[in-house]
């Protein structure tokens, strides 16, 4: 039980944390290319970022597993149309994702 409870301190946290971070996406990906270079730097071409091309990236400091969670969420949005939400930094004209996520409805 404590698990599941520490388990959560980082969703609650983000969660509080989320109103400062200026930069949002909330879109349905249906025509976002995602694409996983070598080195495992997983990149999305084609959303409605500012960046050139709609380019935005997830930070080198993402775990395997954060890179996981957030491909399995792109294919869950594609395959059920649901809009999902990006946080990003904008950083001398690059988008870096600070996080990311999918309501449980639209």
């Amino acid at each position: 039980m404590l698990r599941r409870l520490l388990a959560l301190v980082p969703i609650v946290t983000l969660l509080n944390v989320a109103p400062a971070l200026a930069n949002t996406l909330w879109e349905v990906p249906s025509g976002w290319q995602l694409i996983n270079y070598k080195g495992s730097d997983v990149t999305v071409w084609w959303t409605s970022s500012p960046c050139l091309n709609g380019n935005i990236s997830l930070p080198k400091t993402f775990t395997e597993a954060d890179r996981n969670r957030f491909v399995a969420m792109i294919l869950y949005a594609k395959a059920t149309s649901r809009p999902m939400g990006i946080w990003y930094t904008l950083d001398n004209g690059s988008c870096v994702i600070d996080a990311f996520y999918v309501r449980g409805q639209s």
